[in-house]
């Protein structure tokens, strides 16, 4: 793995950087992570899109060093600022040490993708989120518990002072999600990771837990790194803007740039398949064929085999870089850079230790 000591621009709080991440498996190596690298600015919103095995929770999992069995970086590097101003790359940290332990839940906290497993069932959600407290705190037993009931507060559940002692199972999906925010908030992180937070919660809750994770974005002034593939989520949460196709970046931008004017055809095909609330009534669009398996990526440009837009055999057999078309507005697309024909994404020769 490649050692990257380089410090971090001033305002950033997270630089990933060239990441790839790889998993030994039966059917061979796969490859969810190629070369993806993002910045986060403190206190600022990044929404990272794309559909479903395109790498984004694997992103998540890579800066938290929680990959599932079998998973490593082989590559990148990943700059996180902590609280106390010291600069550490998380991939070079033992995703089991005592450092890595305090920076996961302090210093980077995350909502996961199911309120409805996310919780232990035989511990009361006090006992959980107290726990939290007694590892990034020191507090007495007395003040973590009025903290836990000022959380449960702050989401939103009423009646805080006695459901804090409630198990999750007797919360509704909505509520478990309002008490996974109050866990993630627990230690003010200075990033917080929000992993399709809607997921299996009805349209009325899901517009409620998204203003709410807004308003603690703000009032807390925490780096928010939303996934989702709902762009309508993007939209109305983000600032900028990474659209994520098969471990890499196929295009960046602020947010109103990119609905304004999104240059690659992925973003464009994702843009399209929006069913329209208004005009006359016509096919719902969608993007041909299915997000190919990690453990065999195309060749060249790894979305040629499902754009209607491509330019010629470049696309099969170049690999496009990524350019600045406008201010802030990146594309990895030959129809905007024929120039990278020959190009190679990063010489990942680095061989992977099974």
């Amino acid at each position: 793995m490649k050692q990257n000591n380089a410090e971090m621009k001033d305002g950033n709080i997270v630089e990933v950087e060239d990441l790839y991440v790889r998993f030994s498996r039966d059917e061979g190596i796969l490859k969810p992570i190629n070369g993806f690298s993002f910045n986060i600015p403190a206190g600022s919103s990044i929404g990272v899109v794309g559909e479903s095995g395109c790498g984004k929770t694997m992103t998540a999992y890579s800066l938290l060093r929680i990959l599932p069995r079998g998973g490593q970086i082989t590559h990148g590097s990943m700059r996180l600022r902590r609280k106390n101003g010291e600069v550490v790359d998380l991939a070079q940290l033992d995703a089991d040490g005592e450092k890595m332990r305090h920076i996961r839940g302090g210093d980077v906290a995350m909502i996961f993708q199911e309120p409805m497993t996310a919780f232990s069932p035989v511990h009361t959600l006090y006992d959980q989120i107290a726990e939290v407290l007694e590892i990034h705190s020191d507090l007495s037993d007395q003040d973590i518990r009025k903290r836990v009931v000022e959380l449960f507060d702050l989401v939103g559940i009423p009646d805080p002072e006695s459901r804090v002692d409630a198990y999750a199972f007797e919360f509704s999906g909505g509520m478990r999600q309002r008490a996974m925010i109050a866990m993630a908030l627990a230690s003010e992180p200075a990033l917080l990771i929000a992993d399709e937070p809607t997921t299996a919660l009805d349209v009325t809750v899901q517009a409620q837990v998204l203003r709410l994770i807004k308003k603690m974005q703000r009032k807390f002034n925490i780096a928010l790194m939303l996934i989702t593939h709902d762009l309508g989520v993007i939209a109305h949460m983000v600032d900028y803007v990474y659209v994520m196709y098969m471990g890499e970046v196929v295009e960046a931008a602020p947010v109103a740039e990119l609905f304004k004017n999104p240059l690659h055809p992925y973003t464009r095909d994702l843009l399209n398949s929006v069913p329209k609330m208004t005009g006359p009534k016509q096919e719902l669009a969608h993007i041909k064929g299915s997000v190919p398996s990690s453990a065999a990526l195309p060749p060249g440009c790894m979305f040629h085999p499902r754009c209607t837009r491509r330019v010629g055999e470049v696309c099969w057999t170049g690999e496009p870089a990524l350019v600045e078309m406008n201010k802030n507005h990146y594309v990895r697309c030959f129809i905007h850079s024929p120039e990278t024909s020959g190009m190679s994404r990063h010489a990942e020769e680095t061989e992977y230790d099974a």
